[in-house]
């Protein structure tokens, strides 16, 4: 505790924090976090280095949001879902080969 029992937060907690609240996939997970979100903005604005990372954790994600914008409406060429169909049946058929042995040795 600080002065007056205001609670003090580490930068290794705070960009913690940061990060959590900038991946929580949902508000309902956001909303259990608000008050330590609080109180790591309150931490940025007293410590420069931690300022500087939720700048720039900002700015990534500005732009993961602009990627994902300019990208949602692509499709991938249809050999590539050939190849990966191909590749998943193989494997299938792999480890079923693998797993038959193996049961047989085991019977």
């Amino acid at each position: 505790m600080g002065r007056f029992g205001v609670r003090l937060m580490m930068c290794d907690e705070c960009e913690r924090i940061l990060l959590d609240w900038t991946s929580a996939p949902t508000n309902d997970a956001r909303a259990s976090s608000v008050s330590l979100l609080t109180l790591a903005e309150s931490h940025t604005q007293s410590c420069p280095e931690c300022a500087s990372r939720s700048a720039d954790l900002a700015r990534l994600h500005a732009a993961l949001d602009q990627l994902r914008d300019s990208t949602s409406q692509m499709e991938a060429p249809a050999q590539v879902e050939t190849n990966l169909l191909a590749a998943f049946r193989q494997s299938t058929t792999r480890n079923a080969s693998f797993i038959g042995i193996n049961l047989g040795k085991l019977l």
